[in-house]
């Protein structure tokens, strides 16, 4: 499987859309076998979404996502963790201990709703893990 997560200075990246480095982990049987980072300074959202699937990433974990590049994501099959915040290598620990709680989740979210382009806002009983089958 692969892990992709948004980074930003050895965090989470607080907005996708903006965001310039990807950070892939390549996880054969529980173990880390391969990390690169990927710059993506040029790319639109669109663009990030479409390189990560024919890239055969299976999970995002980001902050702030355009609702319209998350349904792009989850209807290619992506498992996508949104509003998550954090120093990457905690979060990355805490992913494979299925335990991205609300410790990592982006503080003072609050149930809003947004256009189909712009960032939302989570909501408190939001599931962190989002896949449409």
């Amino acid at each position: 499987m692969k892990l992709a997560i948004t980074t930003w200075n050895e965090n989470v990246s607080p907005v996708f859309d903006v965001s310039q480095k990807l950070l892939i982990i390549e996880i054969t049987n529980g173990v880390v076998t391969n990390r690169e980072t990927i710059m993506v300074p040029s790319l639109n959202s669109f663009e990030k979404a479409k390189l990560m699937i024919d890239s055969e990433i299976t999970v995002l974990i980001c902050g702030a996502l355009t609702r319209s590049v998350e349904k792009m994501m989850l209807n290619h099959g992506l498992e996508v963790h949104t509003f998550i915040t954090g120093e990457i290598e905690s979060v990355i620990m805490a992913w494979q201990n299925n335990d991205l709680n609300q410790n990592f989740k982006m503080p003072g979210c609050r149930r809003r709703r947004y256009s189909e382009t712009q960032p939302r806002c989570c909501q408190n009983e939001f599931t962190a893990i989002q896949k449409i089958k």
